[in-house]
C-alpha cells in the first residue's frame, strides 16, 4: 500500500466551500453515494456541499498541500455521534482514511457512543473502522448496510 506522504489534518472550516466543490468534483458517483448511504449522486453531492457550514459536527479535512482529498464527520447527538468518511477517489487506500478518522477520533474525545453505517460492499471503510476501532462491533446486515458500534474511550485529563 502506498501511503500518502506530507497530509496535514485539520478542522474543516466554512471558508473551505470551494474546496470541497472541487473535491466532490473529482469523486465518482460511487464514492458519493458510499459516503451518504445511497440515494441519488445529486442529493448526497448537495448535502456534502454543506459540511463546512453544518453545526452539532465535527469535521476533519485532509490536505495534500492545497488540494481537500478528504472528509471524516462525526455527527453529534444526545447519544454519541455518527461517524462517516469520504476520500477523493485518487486518493483511497494511501492511508489518508486512517489519518483522518484518528485525528477526528482524537477530536471527539468523550462522546462516548460512536456508530457508523457502512455498505456492506464498502470493505475499505470496514477494515479501516476495524483499524481505528478494534473494539468495534459489527451489526449483521440490514438492507445492504452494517451497522458498527464501539464505545470512544473519554478524554483524560
Amino acid at each position: 500500500m502506498m501511503r500518502v506522504a506530507h497530509l496535514v489534518t485539520a478542522p474543516l472550516l466554512a471558508a473551505d466551500g470551494r474546496s470541497v466543490e472541487a473535491m466532490l468534483d473529482r469523486c465518482s458517483d460511487r464514492t458519493v453515494l458510499d459516503r451518504c448511504g445511497g440515494g441519488s449522486p445529486d442529493a448526497a453531492r448537495l448535502y456534502l456541499r454543506s459540511l463546512p457550514d453544518r453545526f452539532r459536527q465535527t469535521t476533519v479535512a485532509g490536505w495534500h498541500g492545497h488540494l481537500l482529498v478528504g472528509v471524516a464527520t462525526a455527527v453529534h447527538d444526545d447519544d454519541g455521534s455518527e461517524l462517516a468518511i469520504l476520500v477523493e477517489d485518487a486518493w483511497q487506500r494511501r492511508g489518508v482514511g486512517t489519518a483522518l478518522m484518528s485525528r477526528l477520533l482524537a477530536d471527539t474525545a468523550g462522546r462516548l457512543a460512536v456508530r457508523a453505517q457502512v455498505p456492506v460492499t464498502n470493505t475499505a471503510a470496514l477494515a479501516l473502522l476495524r483499524r481505528v476501532a478494534p473494539t468495534a462491533r459489527l451489526g449483521a446486515p440490514d438492507a445492504g448496510v452494517i451497522e458498527v458500534e464501539f464505545t470512544h474511550a473519554p478524554m483524560t485529563a
